[in-house]
């Protein structure tokens, strides 16, 4: 009795059905809640399009793929210009450079991977040839997740 809206009522009391076979799907709540317009003036709708075109996918994705928040900052960084588009319809290059600063881009790892290929595949008479010249000194960069991580705690307890 609480609830005023008839459209609500009926979604409350449908997701609540004690028969599970009864009950919807998310999707299907979603998509009735993307098409139900709750505002006649701004045609707005009680969930925004963007949710289910793009931001159920990427959350489902998500949690499947990462398994810690680390792992999840780092993808959400990834996808940084695509989510901005997805939601607001605009882009964000300055967005998307500063993440891609903190984050390496698919390309470059897939780039690093290869030439690490190449190298395992060189020749025993490659492999002879490059031991006489002096070998390059290798430096390691760290882990990018963690640094983003305090860089974007550090900004939480800022706000």
């Amino acid at each position: 009795d609480k609830i005023n809206e008839p459209w609500v009522k009926n979604l409350v009391k449908n997701m609540l059905e004690s028969d599970p076979y009864a009950r919807e799907t998310v999707k299907q709540y979603l998509q009735k809640c993307e098409k139900t317009v709750i505002d006649q003036n701004n045609n707005s709708t009680a969930f925004p399009r963007a949710f289910s075109a793009f931001l159920y996918d990427f959350m489902e994705m998500l949690h499947r793929k990462a398994q810690t928040p680390d792992e999840r900052l780092r993808i959400v960084c990834q996808r940084y210009g695509e989510i901005v588009k997805a939601t607001t319809g605009k882009e964000d290059p300055e967005g998307v450079a500063f993440f891609s600063y903190f984050v390496p881009r698919p390309e470059d790892i897939s780039q690093a991977q290869g030439n690490e290929e190449e190298k395992a595949s060189c020749s025993d008479e490659d492999k002879s040839a490059t031991a006489k010249k002096k070998p390059k000194k290798i430096v390691k960069k760290p882990k990018r997740e963690p640094f983003l991580t305090a860089q974007l705690t550090a900004l939480e307890a800022e706000t």
